[in-house]
């Protein structure tokens, strides 16, 4: 089961997790929030985004 967490803040926002997994998520989102929003960033700017169908 895939679980998906904010990029904006790294709250997971798909599911529960336990909750020292829930810690590790938010620790990790924390090291590595830059090179997570530079690619969020990056690939918005590619051709094939628009071709992503949406999550709903």
């Amino acid at each position: 089961m895939c679980r998906v967490f904010d990029i904006g803040n790294g709250e997971v926002i798909n599911g529960k997790l336990p909750k020292t997994a829930t810690k590790l998520v938010k620790k990790w989102w924390k090291i590595n929030k830059h090179l997570i929003r530079k690619a969020w960033n990056d690939i918005q700017n590619e051709a094939e985004f628009e071709k992503i169908p949406p999550l709903n």
